[in-house]
């Protein structure tokens, strides 16, 4: 995991939002099914596999996932705490879908 940047109160703050959204997906309402035990970064990589429809979007999505992960600002995870980590996930993909183009 990538060394968080910024006050070591913004810090431990965005320590505890990132491993909470990786682990089970974090933010309110985040839209997985009901009953789901992990709904983290193993959800997101059990949909993606299950779910893409090509090799590309399947790179697309674990590529965005691991942008997520790579995010190093605090202030980055406290301001997207009520994301949830699918939702991280989508505006990464998103972000570079426009940078290919």
């Amino acid at each position: 995991m990538v060394e968080l940047r910024g006050t070591e109160k913004q810090v431990k703050w965005a320590e505890d939002i990132r491993a909470e959204k990786l682990h089970n997906g974090g933010g309110p309402g985040a839209p997985y099914p009901e009953g789901t035990p992990l709904a983290g970064e193993e959800y997101i990589r059990e949909q993606a596999a299950k779910n893409c429809p090509t090799p590309e979007a399947m790179a697309l999505a674990l590529n965005a996932l691991e942008a997520v992960k790579a995010q190093d600002s605090a202030i980055w995870w406290i301001d997207n705490r009520l994301l949830s980590l699918l939702d991280l996930v989508k505006g990464q993909a998103k972000k570079i879908m426009e940078i290919a183009q």
